[in-house]
């Protein structure tokens, strides 16, 4: 595809509603992007956040030649316009095929902002062109740094070639345990669709526990969060895109590992463990069997641990693939009012009388 059409008028369209992304051509304009940017994604989250309005906007001279699938979402007078997957998505792109196309992207996109708004593009490449041109156009605009995601390149097909001395030591040590116990670890991969279904349930309660464990509001309290997870993992899991491992411990679910299959990636977007077994790491036992996976079946030159530098991932990464976060207001009080809000949440967040409430109301549930 031509990288720039610079003599050819660009049209600019735009679509909302359920069905805008049943647009020629935008398969093809996402081929090659990682899964959390193609319509299989965006489209389970559209279909589960129903008080979004899935907004579409395009750059074509005959040919699909950049996209922005975005949301939108009226509040009093404020228009909140997120990119389509705002949330749960580790790696958004907003494609376009060349200079040319990014910039008149960033034009209709501007363009389409009226009245009162606020623009919120987590979780973007640092280089991308689109939102560096948003960046420059828009009036009240920040960028941040948002999490990074560390990845394995994988360059030998030997697992330990990425565990550390003091890992391979850690993880002797978890195996004596292990013996000491009478417990021998279940590992299981599957890419069977009904099977992954069928452990959406169990998958659910122990990423439930974990988020309590951590002392945080669980993500799946949100029904339109918990539905999301359930939607796109069966839809992937249908499309033979999900590589999901499961640990039991004496029967029981300790930990998993949810992967997508990603062309030659395995991109790990959901990793567990059961707070009942964190004593015997069963989350490291689980993540090593993940590397060790992708290092060794030969169909994977890459694992994604996707976003959040925790240490258990850094220990085996070989880089860490950045991350921006692009906010922008309709107007510098709008920009104001919202700063002060955010930091406000973040001081109540802080509070231990707060902190005490919450724990108190999460045990309730």
């Amino acid at each position: 595809m031509q990288a720039d059409h610079l003599h050819v008028p660009i049209a600019v369209r735009s679509r909302s509603g359920p069905r805008a992304l049943e647009v020629e051509g935008l398969d093809a304009l996402l081929q090659g992007l990682p899964f959390t940017s193609r319509r299989r994604w965006l489209q389970a989250w559209a279909d589960t956040h129903p008080d979004w309005d899935p907004w579409l906007v395009t750059v074509e001279d005959g040919e699909l030649l950049g996209a922005a699938p975005l949301a939108r979402r009226r509040r009093g007078p404020l228009c909140d316009v997120v990119l389509l997957g705002h949330g749960p998505t580790d790696d958004a792109r907003l494609p376009a095929t060349g200079p040319a196309a990014a910039q008149a992207l960033a034009a209709a996109v501007h363009e389409g902002l009226r009245g009162t708004w606020r623009l919120r593009l987590q979780q973007v490449p640092v280089d991308d062109p689109v939102v560096g041109a948003l960046a420059a156009r828009l009036p009240h605009v920040r960028l941040d740094a948002a999490q990074g995601m560390p990845l394995v390149r994988i360059t030998d097909r030997e697992p330990t070639t990425y565990l550390s001395r003091n890992t391979r030591k850690a993880l002797a040590k978890i195996d004596n345990r292990l013996k000491a116990a009478g417990l021998e670890p279940e590992l299981r991969w599957t890419q069977d669709a009904d099977e992954v279904v069928a452990l959406l349930p169990a998958l659910q309660r122990v990423h439930r526990e974990r988020d309590l464990a951590l002392d945080r509001r669980p993500d799946h309290d949100d029904p339109q969060a918990a539905a999301f997870y359930r939607t796109v993992i069966e839809r992937h899991a249908r499309a033979g895109e999900v590589d999901l491992l499961t640990l039991r411990l004496g029967g029981d679910l300790a930990a998993f590992v949810c992967g997508f299959r990603d062309g030659r990636v395995l991109r790990s977007w959901d990793n567990r463990l059961a707070p009942r077994w964190a004593e015997l790491s069963a989350g490291r036992i689980a993540n090593t069997e993940a590397l060790r996976h992708a290092v060794q079946d030969g169909g994977y030159d890459a694992l994604d641990w996707m976003r959040g530098e925790e240490p258990y991932k850094l220990q085996s990464a070989t880089e860490v693939v950045p991350t921006a976060a692009l906010t922008a207001w309709s107007s510098a009080a709008l920009r104001r009012a919202d700063e002060l809000g955010v930091r406000a949440a973040a001081a109540a967040r802080t509070s231990p009388h707060l902190t005490r409430i919450g724990k108190r109301v999460r045990a309730l549930r």
